[in-house]
């Protein structure tokens, strides 16, 4: 993640714990709202984790892929780290 991506996950998550509270409510409905929000934003993480990964190892197929048709492409023999060099 980049710097200014942190630092806005960081500036969110202040935002939110000073409006949660400093909202007018009662201890035990602040704090369940603290965890719910908790919660939901751990998922979200979690999603876009694995969004990640998966784009990821589709870019690491796709790379192998091409790489293993580079010496088909430029009329060589075989894969070129195991032959001539």
């Amino acid at each position: 993640m980049s710097k200014n991506g942190l630092s806005f996950l960081i500036g969110l998550a202040a935002g939110l714990a000073i409006g949660v509270l400093t909202a007018p409510r009662a201890g035990a409905q602040t704090r369940e709202r603290i965890r719910e929000d908790i919660r939901d934003k751990a998922a979200e993480v979690t999603n876009r984790a694995k969004d990640y990964a998966a784009e990821s190892q589709r870019g690491a197929a796709e790379s192998e892929t091409g790489r293993n048709r580079v010496p088909e492409a430029a009329g060589l023999p075989g894969d070129p780290g195991t032959e001539g060099y």
